[in-house]
């Protein structure tokens, strides 16, 4: 009567081990202040950035680089559908 689809079974819902510890050193190098205040320093050291704002903005394409890839993958297994794809419920023409 529901063509709601059954949910997945857990072990295809799981992320492969090496996306677990890259969001695993992504926490470590995001909430670990001392790592990044030993990297800080007043004289600059990468690209005339002090060392400390290009620990953020590798931290930050660390991130944002895991998370993209968890989308990749999530798309890749067919849990997100595109855009303007139109879901027909019963009754409907």
């Amino acid at each position: 009567m529901s063509s709601v689809p059954s949910p997945p079974v857990l072990s295809e819902q799981e992320y492969p081990g090496w996306i677990k510890l890259w969001f695993a050193l992504d926490a470590a190098l995001a909430l670990l202040p001392p790592i990044y205040w030993a990297a800080s320093g007043p004289t600059p050291a990468v690209f005339g950035l002090p060392l400390s704002v290009f620990y953020f903005i590798l931290t930050g394409a660390s991130i944002t680089g895991s998370i993209v890839t968890a989308y990749a993958i999530e798309v890749k297994r067919g849990n997100f559908e595109g855009m303007g794809t139109h879901h027909v419920t019963e009754g409907e023409p």
